[in-house]
């Protein structure tokens, strides 16, 4: 989309759900949407490229939907659930959390698109790192060589891990 259609889009959105706060993901990094009544509450970087599998084995999968309303405590939700039950049934999708489950130390969440190995949702409550945390060891132990694509607003290191920055990422909240 053309910044000019993003920036419309806007204004049609806010005025179909205009009490309630709402965001823009801006996956390359390059609108400003101050004028348009949105904060910036964060940004980092897009990450491409093969990872080798390392030792995962303190990562463990989400098998059922009590557990996944345990990961999703963990990563910060309200008592409003985000994450339906139902995605568990995905064979694509995968919630991995480090810690008993009823004591998630931190997890993400991975989604196979038979071309590529997507990682997003990241946390530690302990406050480590996405590297830090060996989440991309797991993810490369499960993406059985394909690519992975991940955002991060840390810096990744980039070729030791074997990924590339790849370009900027935003998101805006609206205020």
């Amino acid at each position: 989309m053309f910044r000019t259609e993003v920036i419309e889009l806007v204004h049609k959105i806010r005025e179909a759900i205009q009490p309630r706060k709402w965001g823009v993901k801006d996956s390359f990094g390059d609108l400003t949407l101050t004028e348009q009544g949105f904060e910036r509450i964060l940004d980092g970087h897009w990450y491409g490229g093969t990872v080798s599998s390392g030792a995962s084995a303190d990562w463990k999968t989400v098998t059922s939907p009590a557990e996944l309303h345990l990961w999703e405590r963990a990563w910060g939700s309200s008592d409003d659930t985000v994450f339906p039950g139902t995605l568990l049934e995905d064979h694509r999708t995968t919630f991995w959390f480090k810690g008993d489950p009823s004591a998630i130390e931190s997890g993400f969440i991975s989604f196979d698109t038979g071309f590529s190995f997507g990682v997003s949702n990241w946390y530690s409550l302990k406050t480590q790192s996405f590297t830090q945390m060996g989440a991309l060891q797991a993810a490369g132990s499960a993406s059985h060589g394909l690519p992975i694509v991940c955002w991060s607003r840390d810096d990744l290191g980039g070729e030791e891990m074997g990924l590339a920055k790849l370009g900027p990422l935003q998101v805006w909240i609206s205020q």
